[in-house]
C-alpha cells in the first residue's frame, strides 16, 4: 500500500507537469496558446506565474535535475530555471 493521497488539483487533457528536485512545479499547456505556468509559494501566499515563452511553438520537454529544457520548432533549445526568479536561457540550435 502506498499511502494516502489527496486530490489537490485536477490537470486539464492538454496539461503536462513537471516538477524539479528543488520542489517547483511548472505546468505546461500544450494547445495554443501554449503556456508556461509555476507556482511561486512563500511563508504567506502562493501566486501562478506565466514564464515568457520565446516564438516557436514548443515541441518536447524534460525536467532533469533543477532546469526545464525545451526545444521548439524552430530547432532551437532552451532551459528555464527557477532560483529568485524564474528565466528561460537560449542555450544552442538543434543543428550544433
Amino acid at each position: 500500500m502506498l499511502g494516502d493521497f489527496t486530490l489537490v488539483d485536477v490537470l486539464d487533457r492538454d496539461m503536462k507537469c513537471f516538477q524539479l528536485e528543488n520542489g517547483t512545479i511548472f505546468r505546461f499547456k500544450k494547445s495554443e496558446p501554449q503556456q508556461l505556468l509555476f507556482k511561486e509559494t512563500d511563508d504567506f501566499s502562493s501566486t501562478i506565474i506565466s514564464v515568457v515563452l520565446p516564438d516557436g511553438k514548443i515541441e518536447q520537454m524534460t525536467a532533469p535535475h533543477n532546469r526545464l529544457y525545451f526545444n521548439t520548432d524552430a530547432r532551437k533549445v532552451y532551459c528555464v530555471e527557477k532560483y529568485q526568479v524564474c528565466a528561460v536561457f537560449f542555450l544552442r540550435d538543434l543543428n550544433e
